[in-house]
């Protein structure tokens, strides 16, 4: 978990460095980081967070308990922080009104207009409520059938990114990581009922692998791009996991090479993408 803080700390450091350096070492070493590391620190968090959750609610079921525990953590520290946040933001910098203010602070200006300046709060919080149904689907029902619903889920997200650009480019940053994090509660039952992989999750997840080349290969080469990078990185840390029973330092070691190979799109300016080509 703190290697997946850690690593988003420096992934936002990257992109702020890449847009004031146009040359030189620094712009290299960001630019790879960017490159192949990314955001995956985000992935790697939520997949630890829906693991968690699953042992949180296997050791106590009291769903009131849950939600208020969750809800507290996130909730009072945005009540304490976001009003003088969005003060500055809203009424200081940006001359807006005080609806405005009310509008940003509710969070729905993030579903609805995709203001992403705190978009994990609402995404987390959405997840927190739904995740009692998480837990009962991922208990109650086998891993192949719980991977089939976790296919689902990736090709409703495609299947919305292709109909409706506009409003999914709005909530990517948050509807895609809603497929890391069910897979992190499916790990989460393997790992508490020691249990291993089947042949068939193995098959899908080297599938994924096979995906994941070829979207790198379409997306850089010919700037198709078959699936978001956020399902690509669910799919890549998904398969770091399919050898594996309990927690141990194996797992430290997977993630640290799946970082390593991991393609991750770099959000830049045309002249930026037109450069990275020619190197």
């Amino acid at each position: 978990m703190g290697f997946a803080i850690i690593s988003i700390m420096f992934f936002h450091y990257c992109e702020n460095a890449l847009s004031h350096y146009n040359s030189g070492i620094h712009w290299d070493i960001t630019y790879l980081y960017n490159m192949f590391i990314g955001s995956i620190g985000v992935e790697i968090f939520l997949f630890l967070s829906g693991m968690g959750l699953f042992f949180s609610l296997k050791n106590n079921n009291d769903i009131s308990r849950f939600y208020s525990r969750r809800l507290t953590k996130v909730l009072v520290p945005y009540i304490i922080y976001a009003p003088i946040a969005w003060f500055i933001i809203d009424i200081t910098l940006q001359n807006l009104n005080i609806s405005s203010l009310v509008y940003d602070l509710s969070m729905l200006s993030f579903w609805f207009d995709g203001t992403k300046t705190i978009w994990f709060i609402p995404f987390i919080l959405m997840m927190y409520v739904a995740f009692p149904l998480v837990y009962n689907m991922i208990e109650k029902n086998k891993s192949s059938l719980n991977i089939i619903i976790i296919i689902l889920t990736i090709f409703v997200l495609e299947c919305f990114r292709q109909t409706n650009p506009s409003a999914y480019s709005n909530t990517s940053i948050a509807l895609t990581r809603i497929p890391i994090f069910i897979l992190g509660a499916y790990y989460g039952k393997k790992i508490y009922n020691k249990e291993r992989m089947s042949n068939f999750t193995k098959c899908f997840f080297i599938a994924g692998i096979f995906i994941g080349f070829l979207n790198f290969y379409l997306e850089y080469l010919h700037d198709f791009d078959l699936l978001d990078s956020s399902i690509l990185n669910t799919m890549f840390i998904a398969v770091s996991y399919t050898h594996l029973t309990l927690p141990t330092n194996r797992e430290v070691l997977i993630l640290v090479a799946l970082v390593s190979l991991k393609k991750k799109e770099l959000k830049c300016d045309d002249d930026l993408k037109s450069r990275i080509r020619d190197t």
